[in-house]
Protein backbone atom coordinates (compact mmCIF):
# COMPACT_ATOMS: atom_id res chain seq x y z
CA UNK A 1 0.00 0.00 0.00
CA UNK A 2 1.38 3.50 -0.80
CA UNK A 3 2.42 6.02 1.82
CA UNK A 4 -0.96 7.72 2.97
CA UNK A 5 0.47 11.09 2.74
CA UNK A 6 -0.91 14.84 4.82
CA UNK A 7 -3.79 14.72 2.22
CA UNK A 8 -4.91 11.50 2.43
CA UNK A 9 -5.09 11.36 5.79
CA UNK A 10 -7.78 13.65 5.90
CA UNK A 11 -9.73 11.22 4.40
CA UNK A 12 -9.32 8.05 6.72
CA UNK A 13 -13.14 7.79 8.71
CA UNK A 14 -13.59 5.50 12.02
CA UNK A 15 -14.99 2.69 8.76
CA UNK A 16 -12.11 2.62 6.97
CA UNK A 17 -10.19 -0.20 6.48
CA UNK A 18 -6.84 1.17 7.29
CA UNK A 19 -8.55 3.11 10.57
CA UNK A 20 -10.24 -0.37 11.58
CA UNK A 21 -8.20 -3.01 9.94
CA UNK A 22 -6.58 -4.56 13.40
CA UNK A 23 -8.79 -3.21 16.24
CA UNK A 24 -8.47 -4.04 19.97
CA UNK A 25 -6.07 -7.46 18.82
CA UNK A 26 -3.54 -5.09 16.71
CA UNK A 27 -0.36 -6.38 18.51
CA UNK A 28 -1.16 -10.31 17.76
CA UNK A 29 2.21 -10.33 15.14
CA UNK A 30 4.32 -8.66 17.89
CA UNK A 31 6.58 -11.36 17.96
CA UNK A 32 6.32 -13.00 14.72
CA UNK A 33 9.28 -12.20 13.42
CA UNK A 34 12.50 -12.52 15.71
CA UNK A 35 14.01 -9.24 15.96
CA UNK A 36 11.81 -6.48 17.65
CA UNK A 37 11.93 -2.69 15.58
CA UNK A 38 11.44 0.45 17.96
CA UNK A 39 10.74 3.69 16.29
CA UNK A 40 11.27 6.55 17.79
CA UNK A 41 9.69 9.68 17.36
CA UNK A 42 10.03 12.76 18.82
CA UNK A 43 6.85 15.37 19.25
CA UNK A 44 6.24 18.76 20.08
CA UNK A 45 2.59 20.18 18.39
CA UNK A 46 1.74 17.24 16.26
CA UNK A 47 -1.42 16.41 16.82
CA UNK A 48 -2.72 17.03 12.98
CA UNK A 49 0.05 14.26 11.85
CA UNK A 50 0.62 11.90 14.49
CA UNK A 51 -2.71 10.42 14.02
CA UNK A 52 -2.25 9.11 10.14
CA UNK A 53 2.09 8.46 11.01
CA UNK A 54 0.98 6.02 13.58
CA UNK A 55 -1.92 4.52 11.44
CA UNK A 56 0.84 4.76 8.68
CA UNK A 57 3.57 2.98 10.21
CA UNK A 58 1.20 0.04 12.09
CA UNK A 59 0.15 -0.99 8.04
CA UNK A 60 3.56 -0.66 6.91
CA UNK A 61 5.07 -2.89 9.23
CA UNK A 62 2.21 -5.18 9.57
CA UNK A 63 4.16 -8.39 9.21
CA UNK A 64 7.06 -7.23 11.59
CA UNK A 65 7.39 -7.38 14.88
CA UNK A 66 7.62 -3.65 16.01
CA UNK A 67 7.35 -0.75 18.56
CA UNK A 68 6.30 2.85 18.44
CA UNK A 69 7.87 5.12 20.80
CA UNK A 70 6.68 8.53 21.24
CA UNK A 71 8.68 11.21 23.18
CA UNK A 72 6.49 14.32 23.90
CA UNK A 73 7.64 17.64 25.10
CA UNK A 74 4.59 18.22 26.65
CA UNK A 75 2.61 19.72 23.35
CA UNK A 76 -0.01 21.91 24.19
CA UNK A 77 -1.92 20.68 21.52
CA UNK A 78 -3.23 17.52 22.83
CA UNK A 79 -0.41 15.64 20.86
CA UNK A 80 0.09 13.11 23.76
CA UNK A 81 -3.86 12.56 24.49
CA UNK A 82 -4.54 11.68 20.67
CA UNK A 83 -0.93 9.23 21.27
CA UNK A 84 -2.72 7.33 24.20
CA UNK A 85 -6.13 7.03 22.31
CA UNK A 86 -4.19 5.07 19.72
CA UNK A 87 -1.88 3.00 22.14
CA UNK A 88 -5.33 1.96 23.76
CA UNK A 89 -6.17 0.75 20.03
CA UNK A 90 -3.29 -0.77 19.14
CA UNK A 91 -0.99 -1.84 22.15
CA UNK A 92 2.49 -1.40 20.85
CA UNK A 93 2.61 2.22 21.44
CA UNK A 94 4.80 3.91 24.54
CA UNK A 95 4.64 7.46 25.69
CA UNK A 96 6.69 9.14 27.31
CA UNK A 97 6.11 12.93 28.21
CA UNK A 98 9.16 15.30 28.84
CA UNK A 99 8.43 18.51 31.12
CA UNK A 100 9.41 21.01 28.35
CA UNK A 101 11.41 21.29 24.59
CA UNK A 102 14.22 19.11 25.53
CA UNK A 103 15.39 18.91 21.95
CA UNK A 104 15.45 16.52 19.31
CA UNK A 105 19.31 14.59 19.97
CA UNK A 106 17.96 14.41 23.81
CA UNK A 107 14.40 13.26 22.73
CA UNK A 108 16.20 10.23 20.75
CA UNK A 109 17.87 9.12 23.40
CA UNK A 110 15.67 9.60 26.47
CA UNK A 111 13.27 7.45 23.66
CA UNK A 112 16.34 4.58 23.54
CA UNK A 113 16.14 4.15 26.89
CA UNK A 114 12.39 3.00 27.00
CA UNK A 115 13.15 1.15 23.79
CA UNK A 116 13.37 -2.63 23.37
CA UNK A 117 13.90 -3.22 19.57
CA UNK A 118 17.19 -5.19 18.36
CA UNK A 119 16.70 -2.50 15.73
CA UNK A 120 16.45 1.52 16.13
CA UNK A 121 13.97 3.41 13.40
CA UNK A 122 14.65 7.28 14.11
CA UNK A 123 12.27 9.17 11.84
CA UNK A 124 10.27 12.90 12.07
CA UNK A 125 6.25 13.15 13.04
CA UNK A 126 5.45 15.60 10.65
CA UNK A 127 5.11 12.85 7.51
CA UNK A 128 7.76 13.76 5.67
CA UNK A 129 9.21 10.47 5.95
CA UNK A 130 7.49 7.56 4.25
CA UNK A 131 6.47 4.61 6.49
CA UNK A 132 6.99 2.35 3.66
CA UNK A 133 11.05 3.40 3.17
CA UNK A 134 11.52 1.99 6.94
CA UNK A 135 11.63 -2.04 5.60
CA UNK A 136 14.02 -0.86 2.84
CA UNK A 137 16.13 0.68 6.02
CA UNK A 138 16.38 -2.84 7.51
CA UNK A 139 17.73 -4.45 4.64
CA UNK A 140 20.16 -1.88 4.39
CA UNK A 141 21.47 -3.17 7.74
CA UNK A 142 22.10 -6.42 6.20
CA UNK A 143 25.43 -4.97 5.38
CA UNK A 144 25.93 -1.68 7.22
CA UNK A 145 25.69 -0.59 10.82
CA UNK A 146 23.84 2.39 10.60
CA UNK A 147 21.29 3.32 7.34
CA UNK A 148 20.21 7.02 6.44
CA UNK A 149 17.08 7.90 4.06
CA UNK A 150 19.43 10.23 2.00
CA UNK A 151 17.26 12.80 -0.28
CA UNK A 152 20.88 13.50 -2.45
CA UNK A 153 22.22 9.78 -3.62
CA UNK A 154 20.75 8.93 -6.17
CA UNK A 155 17.24 7.97 -7.00
CA UNK A 156 16.67 10.57 -4.43
CA UNK A 157 14.26 13.77 -4.09
CA UNK A 158 12.86 16.56 -2.29
CA UNK A 159 9.29 17.15 -2.49
CA UNK A 160 7.00 20.85 -1.40
CA UNK A 161 10.51 22.90 -0.41
CA UNK A 162 11.13 26.54 -2.36
CA UNK A 163 14.45 26.86 -3.31
CA UNK A 164 15.72 28.64 0.10
CA UNK A 165 15.19 25.58 2.07
CA UNK A 166 16.80 23.45 -0.30
CA UNK A 167 19.95 26.00 -0.66
CA UNK A 168 19.72 25.88 3.20
CA UNK A 169 19.97 22.11 3.43
CA UNK A 170 22.50 21.56 0.61
CA UNK A 171 24.72 23.73 1.97
CA UNK A 172 24.54 22.21 5.12
CA UNK A 173 25.30 18.70 3.79
CA UNK A 174 28.68 20.44 2.12
CA UNK A 175 29.82 22.05 5.24
CA UNK A 176 29.29 19.02 7.19
CA UNK A 177 31.51 16.74 4.66
CA UNK A 178 34.15 20.03 4.32
CA UNK A 179 34.55 20.43 8.22
CA UNK A 180 33.97 16.86 9.50
CA UNK A 181 35.17 14.67 6.83
CA UNK A 182 31.93 12.89 6.92
CA UNK A 183 31.51 10.55 3.59
CA UNK A 184 27.63 11.13 3.65
CA UNK A 185 25.62 12.50 1.25
CA UNK A 186 22.69 13.38 3.79
CA UNK A 187 24.47 13.90 7.14
CA UNK A 188 21.35 16.02 8.52
CA UNK A 189 18.80 13.43 7.69
CA UNK A 190 16.74 12.36 10.55
CA UNK A 191 15.24 9.50 9.02
CA UNK A 192 17.72 6.06 9.67
CA UNK A 193 18.26 2.79 11.18
CA UNK A 194 20.39 1.94 13.84
CA UNK A 195 21.30 -1.69 14.84
CA UNK A 196 20.71 -1.02 18.72
CA UNK A 197 24.46 -2.29 19.69
CA UNK A 198 25.88 0.98 17.37
CA UNK A 199 22.52 3.16 18.96
CA UNK A 200 23.94 2.40 22.39
CA UNK A 201 27.64 3.23 21.75
CA UNK A 202 26.62 6.69 20.23
CA UNK A 203 24.48 8.19 22.84
CA UNK A 204 26.53 7.04 25.65
CA UNK A 205 29.44 9.35 23.87
CA UNK A 206 27.18 11.87 22.88
CA UNK A 207 27.16 15.39 23.93
CA UNK A 208 24.38 17.29 22.18
CA UNK A 209 20.86 17.23 22.43
CA UNK A 210 19.79 19.18 19.73
CA UNK A 211 19.52 18.44 15.63
CA UNK A 212 23.05 18.41 15.97
CA UNK A 213 22.87 14.98 17.39
CA UNK A 214 22.25 13.95 13.82
CA UNK A 215 25.85 14.81 12.44
CA UNK A 216 27.46 13.96 16.03
CA UNK A 217 26.11 10.76 15.72
CA UNK A 218 27.44 10.11 12.12
CA UNK A 219 30.98 11.45 13.04
CA UNK A 220 30.87 9.49 16.64
CA UNK A 221 29.68 6.34 14.40
CA UNK A 222 32.98 6.83 12.20
CA UNK A 223 35.01 7.34 14.91
CA UNK A 224 33.94 3.66 16.29
CA UNK A 225 34.69 2.28 12.72
CA UNK A 226 30.42 1.65 12.11
CA UNK A 227 29.80 1.31 8.68
CA UNK A 228 27.17 3.33 7.33
CA UNK A 229 25.06 3.39 4.26
CA UNK A 230 22.38 5.01 2.37
CA UNK A 231 19.29 4.64 0.65
CA UNK A 232 17.33 7.25 -1.59
CA UNK A 233 14.24 8.13 -0.32
CA UNK A 234 11.40 10.80 -1.24
CA UNK A 235 11.28 13.65 0.80
CA UNK A 236 8.18 15.37 1.59
CA UNK A 237 8.05 18.76 2.81
CA UNK A 238 5.89 19.54 5.81
CA UNK A 239 1.93 20.21 4.67
CA UNK A 240 0.54 20.44 8.24
CA UNK A 241 1.72 22.36 11.73
CA UNK A 242 5.06 24.95 11.55
CA UNK A 243 8.07 24.03 10.81
CA UNK A 244 10.33 23.67 13.95
CA UNK A 245 13.77 25.43 11.97
CA UNK A 246 14.37 28.65 12.77
CA UNK A 247 17.67 31.31 12.33
CA UNK A 248 18.66 30.35 16.09
CA UNK A 249 18.47 26.42 14.66
CA UNK A 250 20.92 27.22 12.04
CA UNK A 251 23.24 29.01 13.93
CA UNK A 252 23.44 26.27 16.65
CA UNK A 253 23.76 23.94 13.68
CA UNK A 254 26.59 25.88 11.97
CA UNK A 255 28.28 26.04 16.29
CA UNK A 256 28.05 22.55 16.23
CA UNK A 257 29.79 21.53 13.65
CA UNK A 258 32.50 23.46 15.15
CA UNK A 259 32.16 21.87 18.87
CA UNK A 260 32.48 18.13 17.14
CA UNK A 261 35.14 19.10 14.82
CA UNK A 262 37.34 20.91 17.53
CA UNK A 263 36.29 18.59 20.55
CA UNK A 264 34.93 22.53 22.30
CA UNK A 265 31.46 20.65 23.85
CA UNK A 266 33.84 18.41 25.70
CA UNK A 267 36.43 21.02 27.06
CA UNK A 268 33.47 22.94 28.45
CA UNK A 269 31.61 19.82 30.05
CA UNK A 270 35.04 19.01 31.49
CA UNK A 271 35.57 23.18 32.87
CA UNK A 272 32.35 22.62 34.36
CA UNK A 273 33.30 19.30 35.76
CA UNK A 274 36.26 20.72 37.65
CA UNK A 275 34.68 23.80 38.86
CA UNK A 276 31.70 21.52 40.08
CA UNK A 277 30.83 21.10 44.25
CA UNK A 278 30.36 17.46 43.12
CA UNK A 279 32.19 14.48 44.56
CA UNK A 280 33.59 13.73 41.18
CA UNK A 281 34.99 17.16 40.86
CA UNK A 282 35.85 17.55 44.37
CA UNK A 283 38.47 14.63 43.26
CA UNK A 284 39.70 15.68 40.02
CA UNK A 285 40.64 18.98 41.73
CA UNK A 286 42.40 16.82 44.49
CA UNK A 287 44.44 15.05 41.88
CA UNK A 288 45.35 18.04 39.94
CA UNK A 289 47.16 19.77 43.36
CA UNK A 290 48.86 16.64 43.38
CA UNK A 291 49.91 16.72 39.76
CA UNK A 292 47.84 13.54 39.60
CA UNK A 293 45.75 13.77 36.10
CA UNK A 294 43.29 11.00 35.95
CA UNK A 295 45.63 7.94 34.55
CA UNK A 296 42.70 7.47 31.39
CA UNK A 297 43.14 11.50 30.90
CA UNK A 298 45.32 10.70 27.70
CA UNK A 299 43.71 7.97 26.66
CA UNK A 300 40.58 9.69 26.52
CA UNK A 301 42.10 12.93 25.44
CA UNK A 302 42.56 11.44 22.35
CA UNK A 303 39.24 10.80 21.27
CA UNK A 304 38.54 14.45 21.22
CA UNK A 305 39.70 15.94 17.71
CA UNK A 306 41.42 19.02 18.97
CA UNK A 307 43.57 17.07 21.57
CA UNK A 308 44.61 14.28 18.90
CA UNK A 309 45.74 16.76 16.63
CA UNK A 310 47.97 18.48 19.01
CA UNK A 311 49.13 15.00 21.04
CA UNK A 312 49.71 13.19 17.79
CA UNK A 313 51.68 16.30 16.09
CA UNK A 314 53.88 16.69 18.93
CA UNK A 315 54.69 13.00 19.55
CA UNK A 316 55.60 12.13 15.54
CA UNK A 317 57.94 14.72 16.27
CA UNK A 318 59.35 13.40 19.18
CA UNK A 319 59.38 10.22 17.79
CA UNK A 320 61.19 11.34 14.65
CA UNK A 321 64.04 13.50 17.21
CA UNK A 322 64.77 10.43 18.83
CA UNK A 323 64.68 8.32 15.55
CA UNK A 324 66.19 4.72 17.06
CA UNK A 325 66.54 4.27 20.78
CA UNK A 326 69.68 1.96 20.23
CA UNK A 327 69.42 0.78 23.49
CA UNK A 328 66.89 0.67 26.53
CA UNK A 329 64.29 3.37 27.45
CA UNK A 330 63.11 5.19 30.06
CA UNK A 331 60.08 7.16 30.19
CA UNK A 332 60.08 9.50 32.99
CA UNK A 333 56.60 11.05 34.10
CA UNK A 334 54.28 8.24 32.13
CA UNK A 335 51.16 9.21 33.45
CA UNK A 336 48.55 5.99 31.94
CA UNK A 337 51.21 5.25 29.50
CA UNK A 338 49.74 5.96 26.14
CA UNK A 339 53.52 7.47 25.17
CA UNK A 340 55.40 4.92 26.33
CA UNK A 341 53.93 2.95 24.17
CA UNK A 342 54.05 4.98 21.52
CA UNK A 343 57.97 5.55 22.24
CA UNK A 344 58.37 1.53 21.94
CA UNK A 345 56.82 1.47 18.95
CA UNK A 346 58.46 4.03 17.29
CA UNK A 347 61.73 4.44 18.69
CA UNK A 348 62.78 0.28 18.29
CA UNK A 349 64.46 0.56 22.24
CA UNK A 350 65.34 -2.96 23.54
CA UNK A 351 62.86 -2.43 25.96
CA UNK A 352 60.68 0.34 27.22
CA UNK A 353 60.47 0.93 31.02
CA UNK A 354 57.28 3.90 32.23
CA UNK A 355 58.00 5.45 35.50
CA UNK A 356 55.59 7.88 37.23
CA UNK A 357 55.00 9.20 40.79
CA UNK A 358 51.31 8.21 40.49
CA UNK A 359 50.25 4.57 41.33
CA UNK A 360 47.06 5.26 39.98
CA UNK A 361 48.46 6.01 36.92
CA UNK A 362 51.10 2.97 37.05
CA UNK A 363 48.36 0.66 37.75
CA UNK A 364 45.86 1.70 34.73
CA UNK A 365 49.37 2.03 32.61
CA UNK A 366 49.49 -1.73 33.52
CA UNK A 367 46.04 -2.58 32.73
CA UNK A 368 46.23 -0.98 29.55
CA UNK A 369 49.38 -2.14 28.34
CA UNK A 370 50.35 -5.27 30.28
CA UNK A 371 53.38 -6.23 28.19
CA UNK A 372 55.34 -3.43 28.97
CA UNK A 373 57.12 -2.12 32.16
CA UNK A 374 55.90 0.27 34.21
CA UNK A 375 56.88 1.21 38.12
CA UNK A 376 56.06 3.82 40.84
CA UNK A 377 59.07 5.84 41.47
CA UNK A 378 60.21 9.61 42.08
CA UNK A 379 62.03 11.43 39.40
CA UNK A 380 64.22 12.77 42.01
CA UNK A 381 65.57 9.08 43.00
CA UNK A 382 65.27 6.67 40.46
CA UNK A 383 65.68 2.64 41.05
CA UNK A 384 68.02 1.76 39.12
CA UNK A 385 71.89 1.31 38.82
CA UNK A 386 73.98 3.88 37.61
CA UNK A 387 74.05 3.42 33.43
CA UNK A 388 70.91 1.41 32.52
CA UNK A 389 69.60 3.37 29.89
CA UNK A 390 70.23 4.57 26.23
CA UNK A 391 67.44 7.23 26.48
CA UNK A 392 65.18 9.18 29.44
CA UNK A 393 62.73 10.84 27.97
CA UNK A 394 61.11 13.95 29.87
CA UNK A 395 57.93 14.81 28.21
CA UNK A 396 55.98 17.75 29.49
CA UNK A 397 57.49 16.66 32.66
CA UNK A 398 59.85 19.24 33.85
CA UNK A 399 57.70 22.48 34.37
CA UNK A 400 55.60 20.64 36.49
CA UNK A 401 58.37 20.57 39.64
CA UNK A 402 60.40 23.38 41.34
CA UNK A 403 63.65 21.77 41.23
CA UNK A 404 63.84 20.07 37.78
CA UNK A 405 67.77 20.24 38.15
CA UNK A 406 67.48 17.36 40.43
CA UNK A 407 65.61 15.21 38.02
CA UNK A 408 68.41 15.85 35.29
CA UNK A 409 71.10 15.21 38.26
CA UNK A 410 69.44 11.23 38.78
CA UNK A 411 68.64 10.94 34.94
CA UNK A 412 72.86 11.65 34.51
CA UNK A 413 73.47 8.93 36.87
CA UNK A 414 71.64 6.30 35.34
CA UNK A 415 72.12 7.05 31.67
CA UNK A 416 74.31 5.28 29.98
CA UNK A 417 77.85 6.50 28.29
CA UNK A 418 77.04 7.61 24.84
CA UNK A 419 73.04 7.91 25.54
CA UNK A 420 70.91 10.99 25.49
CA UNK A 421 68.28 12.79 27.49
CA UNK A 422 65.38 13.93 25.35
CA UNK A 423 63.43 17.07 27.44
CA UNK A 424 59.60 18.28 25.61
CA UNK A 425 58.81 21.59 27.44
CA UNK A 426 56.13 24.53 26.98
CA UNK A 427 58.02 27.69 25.52
CA UNK A 428 56.80 30.16 27.75
CA UNK A 429 58.90 32.85 25.40
CA UNK A 430 56.31 32.21 22.98
CA UNK A 431 53.29 34.62 22.59
CA UNK A 432 51.15 32.56 21.28
CA UNK A 433 51.74 29.41 24.11
CA UNK A 434 50.72 32.65 26.22
CA UNK A 435 47.61 33.13 24.59
CA UNK A 436 46.93 29.35 24.38
CA UNK A 437 47.86 28.66 27.89
CA UNK A 438 45.54 31.55 29.06
CA UNK A 439 42.77 30.27 27.19
CA UNK A 440 43.21 26.83 28.56
CA UNK A 441 43.43 27.83 31.84
CA UNK A 442 39.99 30.11 31.12
CA UNK A 443 38.41 26.95 29.91
CA UNK A 444 39.50 24.95 32.22
CA UNK A 445 39.45 26.19 35.62
CA UNK A 446 41.97 28.62 37.35
CA UNK A 447 43.01 25.42 38.89
CA UNK A 448 45.42 24.84 35.84
CA UNK A 449 47.02 28.30 36.12
CA UNK A 450 49.80 26.92 38.92
CA UNK A 451 50.66 23.60 37.06
CA UNK A 452 53.71 25.11 35.74
CA UNK A 453 55.74 25.63 38.60
CA UNK A 454 58.83 26.53 36.60
CA UNK A 455 58.86 28.41 33.37
CA UNK A 456 61.03 27.60 30.57
CA UNK A 457 62.04 29.26 27.53
CA UNK A 458 65.10 28.29 25.21
CA UNK A 459 68.05 30.06 27.54
CA UNK A 460 66.25 29.10 30.66
CA UNK A 461 66.39 24.73 29.11
CA UNK A 462 70.07 25.41 27.77
CA UNK A 463 71.10 26.37 31.31
CA UNK A 464 69.15 24.01 33.66
CA UNK A 465 71.10 21.12 30.93
CA UNK A 466 74.21 22.69 31.11
CA UNK A 467 74.14 22.95 35.32
CA UNK A 468 73.31 18.98 35.25
CA UNK A 469 76.32 18.36 33.18
CA UNK A 470 74.57 18.15 29.61
CA UNK A 471 75.60 19.28 26.35
CA UNK A 472 72.76 20.07 24.34
CA UNK A 473 73.24 18.57 20.67
CA UNK A 474 69.83 19.28 19.06
CA UNK A 475 67.27 21.75 19.75
CA UNK A 476 64.07 22.80 17.89
CA UNK A 477 60.51 24.28 18.47
CA UNK A 478 57.23 22.44 17.54
CA UNK A 479 53.66 22.83 17.14
CA UNK A 480 54.16 26.64 16.19
CA UNK A 481 56.63 27.30 18.43
CA UNK A 482 54.76 26.30 21.55
CA UNK A 483 57.05 23.77 22.50
CA UNK A 484 60.78 23.31 22.77
CA UNK A 485 62.43 20.13 22.26
CA UNK A 486 66.23 19.26 23.03
CA UNK A 487 68.39 15.92 22.98
CA UNK A 488 71.00 16.47 25.32
CA UNK A 489 74.32 14.14 26.02
CA UNK A 490 76.44 14.19 28.86
CA UNK A 491 78.78 16.76 28.78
Amino acid sequence: MPFVGPRACSMLKSGSPLSEERGENAFYFAHRDGNLISVLIPTYMERENIVCLIESINKSLSRQAFEVVIIDDNSPDGTAEEVRRLSKKYGNIKLLIRPEKMGIGSAYKDGFKVASGDFVITMDADLSHNPEDIRRLLKELNRADIAIGSRYVAGGRVVGWNWYRRLLSWGANRLVRLVLGLNVEDATSGFRAYRRRVFEEIAKRSELSEFDFQIEALYLAKRLGFKVAEVPITFTGRERGRSKLSVKEIARFAGAILKIRFGLNELAREKEMWNSSTSQGTRMRANLRMREVPPHYYDDALRMPIYRHYHINRFRKVCRFINNANGPLLDVGCDGGLFTACLNKCCKPSYVVGLDISRKAVDYAKKMRPQMDFVVADGNLLPFRASSFKIITFLEVLEHVKRPELMLNEAKRVLDRGGAIVCLVPNEGSLLFRVVWFLWTKLRGKIWRDKHVTKFNERILVKKLKDAGFRVVSLTKINLGMLILAKATSA
